[in-house]
């Protein structure tokens, strides 16, 4: 069988993810659906409890693949289970653990992923990333401006229109659409 890359594979649908999401919050003490989402899985794993200020409510998400940290301020219900998780908890105490106490790895993730999947009856090849780019199509075609995505899903903009700027297509005719000539 040869190797699909992300973009060729069937993507999960939002009741596929849903399944995986419920599949692997019993599998672990997880991360948020929201946070789980978006963030790659590695800097999802590398996340301490000193890393949320349940003042703000933010989450600082150290250097990963765009090499600078960013900070993400979380609506109220992702909030509330943050400050939860980080209740008489040392700061460098991992945020997300799995059952076992232990911090997650890439080789960790990849069971319960592979696990929820086949449980889901989706393709064998579904991984982290494939739901993580379901999630980035589904916010780009949902309507929310580039820059936003590329923060949440720390990329550069020029990224997300490479790869997803060809869903915005009907975006662009509605707007023309609404022009007044």
């Amino acid at each position: 069988m040869s190797r699909q890359t992300v973009h060729e594979l069937p993507l999960p649908t939002r009741q596929d993810f849903a399944g995986i999401a419920n599949r692997l919050r019993r599998k672990c003490r997880s991360a948020s659906q929201q946070e789980r989402r978006w963030t790659r899985p590695g800097a999802l794993a590398a996340l301490t409890v000193g890393h949320y200020d349940s003042r703000l409510s933010v989450l600082k998400i150290g250097q990963d693949k765009a090499g600078r940290d960013r900070k993400i301020k979380l609506p109220e219900t992702t909030a509330t289970e943050f400050a939860s998780r980080c209740i008489d908890r040392p700061a460098l105490a991992p945020l997300f653990c799995r059952e076992d106490g232990k911090t997650w790895n890439k080789d960790s993730w990849k069971g319960p992923i592979k696990e929820a999947a086949a449980a889901a009856e989706l393709s064998p090849a579904v991984t982290a990333y494939t739901i993580r780019h379901r999630v980035i199509t589904d916010l780009v075609t949902g309507g929310l401006d580039l820059l936003t995505v590329a923060q949440l899903s720390g990329t550069s903009v020029a990224m997300i229109e490479r790869h997803y700027g060809h869903l915005r297509a009907d975006h662009a005719a509605a707007a023309l659409a609404r022009l007044t000539l």
